[in-house]
């Protein structure tokens, strides 16, 4: 992701033995992710039901510019379920320029035995009616609206 991706649509996923829903990206790589609608997940046996992170740290080349930023934003994830999760999420954005705009609704997952149930870094919004609750950053509700989806 060095452009951009936007307006993505994911719905009806059924996962298992896998990765859970993941955006990568990292410093160097700038471009954007953002209008990325995901609805209507199960999860079962996944390491990390829920990953975003801007600390990848791949590049196809040295070519790249270290101080290009990626732009993270308007990510709405709801009406997921998950069994035998080991971890429920994992936020990592970058210092001085956090995830802003994540949306989590209707999100109840099993988690099994985990020191870390969510870990967050630079990232803040909403969240309504998530199970485990999530880390204070995502607990702030600041937005009134949880989603178009």
């Amino acid at each position: 992701m060095c452009g951009g991706v936007s307006h993505v649509y994911v719905h009806g996923l059924n996962l298992g033995h896998a990765s859970g829903i993941r955006i990568k990206s990292a410093q160097g790589r700038g471009g954007y992710v953002k209008d990325i609608y995901v609805s209507y997940v199960f999860l079962r046996n996944v390491k990390t039901a829920i990953v975003f992170t801007d600390l990848y740290g791949e590049h196809p080349d040295s070519l790249y510019n270290p101080n290009a930023l990626p732009h993270i934003h308007k990510i709405y994830t709801q009406n997921v379920q998950g069994n035998n999760i080991t971890m429920a999420g994992n936020f990592q954005g970058l210092s001085g320029y956090p995830f802003h705009d994540i949306f989590l609704t209707n999100i109840t997952m099993n988690v099994t035995f985990t020191k870390i149930v969510w870990n967050c870094s630079y990232v803040t919004e909403h969240s309504e009616s998530v199970s485990p609750s999530p880390c204070e950053e995502l607990a702030q509700n600041k937005s009134q609206s949880s989603s178009p989806v």
